[in-house]
């Protein structure tokens, strides 16, 4: 796998974290909107109902047998009847159906009956009234819950990204920055006409790439190093032997005047053994021997 691969890789595992802290904060959000409306929708809903039955109720009780009130306390009920959403509501909105045909038929018959089948109207529109606002507390509780879950789910998600992306701006850099030292480090032996220090191949990326072209070249290098000391101690061999085998007397000197060669003949006219003469300066040996003056 590449350098570039892996870079990419992280990129992207970075960008799906993120991306997925994003989803579930939209997700989350969504849902305590959707809790929040079921709450207003449903159970706030019947309370308010409830409340319009109750006022019906005052007018009842105001005037007995009063039409608005009855038509205002049937309206309420009747819509009522379509927001069921607890268990034992249906009930509840069943008696007070019963409950307002017992109330109408005293109105039509006997109206000193009618306190009599108010009283219960009111005491069921009470209790379906608290079993709504008793759910609204319920259901209130559970969305802070979730709410609070979630809170903590997003700082559980957001730390975990961090650390992630912390762990990335760490290891990245320093799987860049750790061949590239390597790559130095042979470099400088290199300067220094050291051609041992190879860099070792510890990946196919691009950097293996470099350690493997960087290798071959030092290896050339070491070849090329030998074969030209191997030709120039050829070729001083050879010179060495033309020289030795020379009838007339020959010294060879180097750039600061040393003596590199002395073939027999010269080692014979300046009666000295060549290992006396080889390596000395040539002045040196001049003051030393008459025979050198000449």
């Amino acid at each position: 796998m590449t350098l570039k691969t892996k870079i990419t890789l992280g990129f992207l595992a970075m960008l799906a974290l993120l991306l997925s802290i994003g989803g579930y904060a939209f997700y989350t959000v969504r849902q305590l909107d959707l809790k929040s409306r079921d709450i207003l929708k449903a159970n706030l809903y019947s309370v308010v109902l409830g409340q319009q039955m109750l006022r019906g109720l005052d007018a009842l009780s105001q005037e007995p047998g009063s039409d608005a009130g009855l038509r205002r306390f049937r309206e309420s009920l009747t819509r009522e009847a379509g927001n069921i959403t607890e268990v034992g509501e249906r009930e509840v909105v069943d008696s007070l159906t019963q409950q307002l045909a017992v109330y109408e038929q005293a109105a039509s018959r006997d109206g000193r009956a009618l306190p009599a089948a108010w009283q219960p109207l009111r005491a069921q529109t009470l209790r379906m009234m608290d079993m709504n606002t008793a759910a609204l507390t319920r259901k209130n509780t559970l969305a802070n819950h979730y709410a609070e879950q979630a809170n903590r789910n997003l700082i559980l998600f957001i730390t975990l990204a961090a650390l992630l992306g912390l762990g990335f701006v760490a290891s990245v850099p320093e799987a860049a920055v750790q061949p590239l030292r390597k790559l130095s480090a042979a470099l400088a032996h290199a300067t220094t006409r050291d051609f041992a220090a190879t860099i070792p191949q510890e990946s196919n990326d691009e950097f293996g790439q470099v350690a493997v072209a960087f290798n071959k070249m030092l290896s050339e290098l070491r070849e090329f190093r030998s074969s030209t000391a191997a030709e120039l101690l050829t070729a001083r061999n050879r010179a060495s032997s033309i020289i030795n085998t020379l009838d007339e007397g020959l010294l060879v000197l180097d750039e600061s005047r040393r003596i590199l060669l002395a073939n027999p003949v010269m080692c014979e006219l300046l009666g000295l053994p060549a290992d006396k003469l080889v390596g000395r300066p040539a002045s040196l040996v001049r003051l030393e021997n008459d025979l050198f003056q000449t």
